[in-house]
């Protein structure tokens, strides 16, 4: 809980950007979110006109395929609860084929307290994307995340857009 507070304090003052990550497992490579002159591991950003925040990081396995995990912390600051019921959430993958590539879904989590928060978890896989080298799919691989439809006093807040790149540890090695 300390950590998670310093990391939240630390996004504050670094103006949306952080590097400190914990990946999920020890094989686990972190994207890097690419936003606002931001090229950070974990990207904070709010909405402009309500005390809402949110935290945006993800990370990738290889195996037989491609596995993201995307985290996305939604921090409620204001006094109402925060209506996520009629949210809808899309990831767009450039090279890797998810079940539910490049379409919206609903999100999971229906509501946020007044001063809480709430921790959206997306875990997918390549379809079909079995090959001799599963690395091929990391080369020039782009996901875009869009977070829209979220409500806080019957308003929608702004739609939140995230580019993630993944770092990829075959090419810093050869270096």
């Amino acid at each position: 809980m300390k950590k998670a507070a310093v990391l939240a304090i630390c996004g504050l003052f670094l103006g949306g950007c952080s590097s400190v990550v914990n990946t999920p497992t020890t094989d686990a490579y972190p994207y890097r979110a690419m936003n606002d002159d931001c090229s950070c591991e974990l990207f904070t950003t709010a909405d402009p006109k309500v005390p809402v925040r949110y935290e945006f990081s993800a990370s990738y396995r290889v195996d037989k395929s491609i596995i993201t995990e995307i985290k996305v912390v939604v921090h409620n600051g204001s006094s109402d609860t925060l209506d996520m019921s009629l949210g809808s959430i899309r990831v767009a993958s450039r090279n890797v084929q998810y079940r539910y590539n490049n379409k919206y879904v609903p999100v999971t989590i229906a509501a946020v307290p007044p001063h809480e928060e709430r921790t959206l978890t997306l875990v997918g896989s390549g379809m079909g994307e079995e090959s001799a080298d599963p690395w091929l799919h990391i080369a020039g691989e782009r996901l875009v995340l869009t977070i829209r439809g979220l409500r806080l006093r019957a308003k929608e807040l702004a739609t939140q857009t995230v580019q993630f790149v993944p770092s990829n540890p075959r090419l810093t090695e050869k270096r």
